[in-house]
Protein backbone atom coordinates (compact mmCIF):
# COMPACT_ATOMS: atom_id res chain seq x y z
CA UNK A 1 0.00 0.00 0.00
CA UNK A 2 3.25 2.50 0.89
CA UNK A 3 4.60 1.43 -2.29
CA UNK A 4 2.20 1.98 -4.04
CA UNK A 5 1.19 5.74 -2.51
CA UNK A 6 5.33 6.11 -3.16
CA UNK A 7 5.05 5.38 -6.80
CA UNK A 8 1.90 7.80 -7.78
CA UNK A 9 3.39 10.50 -6.00
CA UNK A 10 6.80 10.04 -7.37
CA UNK A 11 4.65 10.28 -10.93
CA UNK A 12 2.52 13.25 -10.49
CA UNK A 13 5.85 15.13 -9.19
CA UNK A 14 7.56 14.45 -12.16
CA UNK A 15 4.60 15.18 -14.34
CA UNK A 16 4.50 18.37 -12.41
CA UNK A 17 8.33 19.40 -13.29
CA UNK A 18 7.35 18.23 -17.00
CA UNK A 19 4.39 21.03 -16.91
CA UNK A 20 6.50 23.72 -15.14
CA UNK A 21 9.53 23.22 -18.12
CA UNK A 22 6.86 23.04 -20.71
CA UNK A 23 5.09 26.53 -19.57
CA UNK A 24 8.53 27.94 -18.93
CA UNK A 25 9.51 27.26 -22.58
CA UNK A 26 6.29 28.60 -24.08
CA UNK A 27 6.41 31.58 -21.70
CA UNK A 28 9.72 32.61 -23.03
CA UNK A 29 8.87 32.00 -26.79
CA UNK A 30 5.62 34.07 -26.24
CA UNK A 31 7.76 37.21 -25.13
CA UNK A 32 10.01 36.93 -27.45
CA UNK A 33 7.43 36.85 -30.45
CA UNK A 34 6.22 39.76 -28.67
CA UNK A 35 9.21 41.65 -28.69
CA UNK A 36 8.59 41.51 -32.28
CA UNK A 37 4.98 42.10 -32.63
CA UNK A 38 5.72 46.37 -33.17
CA UNK A 39 9.04 46.16 -35.34
CA UNK A 40 9.29 46.16 -39.10
CA UNK A 41 11.16 42.80 -38.24
CA UNK A 42 8.67 40.68 -40.20
CA UNK A 43 11.41 37.71 -40.76
CA UNK A 44 12.12 37.53 -37.27
CA UNK A 45 8.31 38.29 -35.67
CA UNK A 46 7.22 35.06 -38.08
CA UNK A 47 10.11 32.66 -37.28
CA UNK A 48 9.13 33.20 -33.09
CA UNK A 49 5.40 32.61 -33.89
CA UNK A 50 5.66 30.01 -35.78
CA UNK A 51 8.22 28.29 -33.25
CA UNK A 52 5.47 29.51 -30.97
CA UNK A 53 2.90 27.68 -33.03
CA UNK A 54 4.68 24.48 -33.10
CA UNK A 55 5.38 24.35 -29.30
CA UNK A 56 2.35 25.23 -27.92
CA UNK A 57 0.72 22.40 -30.50
CA UNK A 58 3.21 19.85 -29.08
CA UNK A 59 2.50 20.86 -25.48
CA UNK A 60 -1.56 21.04 -26.20
CA UNK A 61 -2.19 24.17 -25.07
CA UNK A 62 -4.44 25.72 -27.83
CA UNK A 63 -4.46 28.92 -26.42
CA UNK A 64 -1.02 30.21 -26.91
CA UNK A 65 -0.86 28.47 -30.49
CA UNK A 66 -4.13 30.79 -31.22
CA UNK A 67 -2.60 33.25 -29.64
CA UNK A 68 0.19 33.24 -32.06
CA UNK A 69 -1.83 32.37 -35.30
CA UNK A 70 -4.05 35.39 -34.40
CA UNK A 71 -1.19 37.51 -33.77
CA UNK A 72 0.35 36.80 -37.55
CA UNK A 73 -2.86 38.12 -38.86
CA UNK A 74 -2.51 41.42 -36.75
CA UNK A 75 1.04 41.88 -37.46
CA UNK A 76 0.34 41.11 -41.20
CA UNK A 77 -3.05 43.89 -40.75
CA UNK A 78 -0.71 46.12 -39.14
CA UNK A 79 1.92 46.25 -41.90
CA UNK A 80 -1.01 47.02 -44.22
CA UNK A 81 0.09 43.61 -45.39
CA UNK A 82 -3.75 42.91 -46.06
CA UNK A 83 -3.50 39.86 -48.51
CA UNK A 84 -1.38 37.63 -45.81
CA UNK A 85 -3.54 38.81 -42.76
CA UNK A 86 -6.26 36.85 -44.60
CA UNK A 87 -3.71 33.55 -45.34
Amino acid sequence: MKIKRIVLLSLLLCTANMWAATSDALLRLEAEMMNYIDTNKRDSFLLASNRLKEASKKAGNERLFYHAWSSQAIYEATQQNYDQALV
